[in-house]
């Protein structure tokens, strides 16, 4: 089991075969690239921060030149849309219960 830390690097980009590093470097506002035909968080490539570069009729064979072409064009054109909250759902959770 692999294990990606976002901390304070100046991280430009990630590839991924992995769900949970795409899920991390959503979380950790850093450019997607998955290496593979579909993501599992199909939101965060709607978003635009996770671009897929696998070819559905070619599921074995990831080609190299889509690879490299999303490594030197990719970058996501907007601010994240917090697909996924915004961190604050247990102190909203709390005030509710204590009041």
């Amino acid at each position: 089991m692999a294990k990606v830390i976002f901390g304070d690097t100046d991280i430009k980009q990630v590839l991924a075969c992995l769900t949970l590093t795409q899920k991390e470097a959503y979380f950790a506002k850093v450019p997607c690239i998955t290496l593979d035909t579909v993501s599992a968080w199909s939101e965060t490539v709607e978003d635009g921060w996770n671009m897929v570069v696998g070819k559905e009729n070619d599921r074995q064979q990831i080609q190299r030149e889509n690879i490299i072409d999303a490594v030197r064009s990719f970058e996501p054109n907007e601010k994240q849309l917090n697909i996924f909250g915004n961190g604050k759902a247990a102190e909203i959770i709390c005030d509710l219960l204590v009041c």
